[in-house]
């Protein structure tokens, strides 16, 4: 169970964090974190997917056939129109997150 492991580790063995209580942003810390680890491999397949799919589109291949570097296609064109995706999927974890429930 990578939970346990990882608050055994940084709790008990290195005594940096506490696992429980109310001693301000602290005991905040490592909760957060194992709650929320899970999710930065679903947003990375998400986030690379969508990324691909916006690759292959048509205005893609417009833009480059224009001159325009592939790092302002990337930053000004190809993020933009993949955010909407991963803005939804954050919403929709927000409350997966909030109702622990993993429908990923």
């Amino acid at each position: 169970m990578v939970r346990f492991d990882v608050d055994v580790y940084f709790s008990v063995k290195f005594k940096l964090l506490p696992i429980v209580g109310s001693k301000g942003i602290k005991s905040l810390i490592l909760p957060s974190v194992t709650l929320s680890v899970w999710l930065v491999a679903v947003y990375i397949r998400r986030i690379r997917a969508c990324i691909l799919e916006e690759i292959n589109k048509d205005y893609v291949v417009a833009l480059e056939s224009k001159g325009i570097s592939s790092s302002k296609i990337m930053l000004f064109h190809i993020l933009p129109n993949s955010l909407l995706t991963i803005i939804t999927m954050f919403g929709m974890s927000i409350g997966s997150i909030l109702g622990w429930n993993n429908n990923y």
